[in-house]
C-alpha cells in the first residue's frame, strides 16, 4: 500500500508493542501518516493505534515509533518512585532511628542534610512529579479515562496502585514534613541553649516521633502496593 494513504490496523498488528496483541482479531482502525489528521486516536504524529477488542488493551503504541512525552513521563515515574522509595526505607529504617538516639548531637548532621543537601525539600518534589507522571500515564493508557479500561483486570490493577501512590503523598504531607519540621526546630533550639530538653520540648519530639512511626506504618505499605501493581499492570488479564 502506498505510503502516503492510510493504513488498515491490521496490517501493523504483528509488529505491537505488547506481544499478546500479535495475531489477535483487532477493531478496525487506521495509521494515517504524519500530519494527514486521519486515523483511529490519530493526534498528528501517528503513533497512537486504535485497541483490540476487549478490555484492558487499549492505549497500545507501534514498536519502532518514538513516542517522546511517552519516554518523559515514564522516565518521571519510575525514576521518581524509585527515588520516593529509596528514601522513604532510608529515612524510616535508618535515619530517622539514629537521629533520635543521637539527639541534640545530631544537629549538626540534620542542618547539613536539609538545609544544604536540601532533602526536606527533594523529596516532596519527587513525590508530587511521579504522581503527576502517573496521573498523565493513566490517562493515556485509559483512552481519557474510557469505563471499559479502567473495569478492566489490567485498568483496575493500575487504578488500586494509582490510589495508593496519591495516598501515601498525602499522608507524607501530613505526617512525614510536620514531623520533620518539628524535630528540626527544637533540635536547633537545644543547640542554641546547649541545655537539656525541656518538657514542652520533649512533648514536642515525642509527638513528631509518633507521627513519623505512623507515617512508616501506612506510607510504606502504600508505596509497595503501588510498586508491585504498577509491575504487574500490563500482565493482569
Amino acid at each position: 500500500m502506498c505510503p502516503a494513504t492510510s493504513r488498515p490496523l491490521h496490517t501493523v498488528i504483528a509488529d505491537a508493542s505488547d506481544p499478546d496483541l500479535v495475531g489477535r482479531d483487532v477493531e478496525l482502525g487506521t495509521i494515517a501518516p504524519r500530519g494527514s489528521g486521519r486515523g483511529s486516536h490519530d493526534d498528528g504524529t501517528s503513533k497512537h493505534v486504535g485497541s483490540p477488542r476487549g478490555p484492558g488493551t487499549m492505549g497500545r503504541y507501534v514498536r519502532g515509533v518514538v513516542d517522546p512525552v511517552l519516554l518523559l513521563l515514564r522516565i518521571g515515574h519510575v525514576g521518581g518512585a524509585m527515588i520516593w522509595f529509596g528514601g522513604a526505607i532510608i529515612g524510616s529504617f535508618f535515619l530517622s532511628p539514629t537521629v533520635a538516639a543521637l539527639g541534640p548531637t545530631a544537629q549538626p548532621f540534620m542542618d547539613h542534610l536539609m538545609k544544604r543537601r536540601r532533602m526536606g525539600l527533594m523529596f516532596p518534589v519527587v513525590s508530587v512529579i511521579t504522581v503527576l507522571c502517573g496521573v498523565a500515564l493513566y490517562w493515556r493508557d485509559s483512552n481519557a479515562l474510557q469505563a471499559a479500561w479502567i473495569g478492566s483486570p489490567s485498568g483496575l490493577t493500575f487504578t488500586i496502585g494509582g490510589l495508593a501512590g496519591i495516598a501515601s503523598l498525602v499522608g507524607g504531607m501530613i505526617l512525614v514534613g510536620p514531623s520533620v519540621a518539628e524535630q528540626t526546630t527544637v533540635q536547633t533550639e537545644l543547640a542554641a541553649t546547649g541545655g537539656e530538653p525541656s518538657e514542652r520540648q520533649r512533648a514536642r519530639l515525642e509527638r513528631a516521633d509518633r507521627r513519623m512511626r505512623l507515617a512508616m506504618r501506612i506510607d510504606l505499605p502504600l508505596l509497595l502496593l503501588a510498586g508491585l501493581t504498577m509491575a504487574i499492570g500490563r500482565y493482569v488479564r
